[in-house]
């Protein structure tokens, strides 16, 4: 072996590898995250008791168990 030879990429690019790579992760995290929850909100919508409109469907985040918590509100309409 020769001393003092780096025969790999330079520590300036392997660090902008790393950095695009992380950032790249966050973000199809995020867009995943978004999507699932869009998914559970309309899962919300199309599961709600009859005659429950669909303007009176909340949805909002719940930690344990963590999810979507559905809220009906009564007396809010009926569907058509």
């Amino acid at each position: 072996m020769s001393a003092g030879r780096d025969d790999g990429p330079s520590p300036r690019l392997r660090q902008a590898l790393i950095v695009l790579s992380v950032v790249f992760t966050a973000v199809l995290i995020v867009f995943y995250a978004q999507r699932w929850f869009d998914w559970e909100r309309a899962a919300c919508v199309s599961d709600r008791p009859p005659g429950t409109s669909a303007e009176s469907v909340e949805t909002g985040w719940q930690w344990w168990p963590p999810g979507v918590a559905c809220t009906y509100a009564p007396g809010a309409g009926t569907t058509v």
